[in-house]
């Protein structure tokens, strides 16, 4: 009888074990899936933020070379202004020696 006894709170002991042992086991798992998730949501986030940036360094990069655009377009215009000026005041020098 005491033979069976022992075995009995054994088992259960056994029993309790590998129960905790489950719980653990699910918790760790519980505990993993958090992780993965809140990685994931990291990542996501990080790609947005990148994202973000490359299109603000586009879109400054455009204005840039629009920037750029209307100097070199003034400058045009202002070199043909000073060739015009050459031109007339080579006109004018001479005309005054006729």
């Amino acid at each position: 009888m005491a033979a069976g006894r022992l075995q009995l709170v054994i088992n259960q002991v056994a029993c309790r074990r590998r129960i905790e042992e489950e719980e653990r086991d699910r918790e760790r798992k519980r505990e993993e899936k958090v992780r993965r998730r809140e990685t994931r949501r990291q990542e996501r986030e990080e790609r947005r933020r990148l994202q973000k940036l490359e299109v603000k360094r586009q879109e400054d990069e455009r204005k840039m070379q629009r920037r750029i655009a209307l100097e070199e377009r003034k400058i045009l215009v202002a070199q043909r202004k000073l060739e015009t000026i050459r031109l007339l005041s080579e006109l004018f020098a001479r005309i005054k020696v006729i």
